[in-house]
């Protein structure tokens, strides 16, 4: 049984690490990266490991008696199989760079957040009450309804009355009462009206 594996592979990690911290322009950076690639080795070598013992299940079909393993040494391959090759490569740089660069990550995102959160929603600052109406404003209104009336023209319009009484429970189901009659003003007759052909 021969095996191959690429390590470029699952090494693609290393330039997504070293592209976030150099983009965050940090004093210290090389020893960051030094150290970053250090630790990112474990990660891509469980990545290899893995995909090696793939490589080896699928060589002998799936077939634990062949391989002499238990079923559940098996279902673990196929676990840190998937693992190894979605999870890790990206995930685990970027995570590494958030540690080891703590300082950009709160001066900079973390202070930005928070700021865009307190201008969403301001704390501390009280919305104002609805107030009532101030009696020169309620004084007031009557007049700029009368001024308003004044420039409407007045074919086809026909005042509002000026409040209704109350409904009994029949106009509620649909029938006109006698009381709410009076008050409707009358229709505008049909006959005086022409359509234009």
């Amino acid at each position: 049984m021969s095996l191959e594996a690429d390590p470029g592979r699952y090494a693609y990690g290393l330039p997504i690490f070293l592209a976030l911290l150099l983009a965050a322009r940090g004093p210290g950076r090389w020893s960051r990266a030094v150290g970053g690639y250090l630790l990112l080795l474990p990660v891509q070598a469980f990545s290899l490991s893995f995909y090696l013992l793939m490589q080896m299940v699928l060589s002998a079909q799936a077939n634990a008696r062949v391989l002499r393993v238990e079923q559940w040494q098996l279902e673990a391959i196929v676990y840190g199989y998937q693992v190894g090759s979605l999870v890790l490569p990206t995930l685990a740089p970027f995570l590494l760079w958030l540690w080891l660069d703590r300082k950009f990550v709160e001066e900079v995102l973390v202070r930005a957040w928070q700021g865009r959160t307190a201008a969403a929603s301001p704390v501390g600052v009280p919305t104002p009450a609805p107030t009532a109406m101030p009696a020169q404003a309620a004084a007031a209104a009557p007049v700029a309804v009368a001024e308003v009336a004044e420039h409407q023209p007045d074919a086809g319009t026909v005042p509002a009355p000026a409040a209704l009484p109350p409904q009994p429970a029949s106009a509620q189901r649909g029938e006109i009462s006698t009381s709410t009659a009076a008050v409707l003003p009358p229709r505008p007759s049909a006959q005086g009206q022409g359509v234009a052909r």
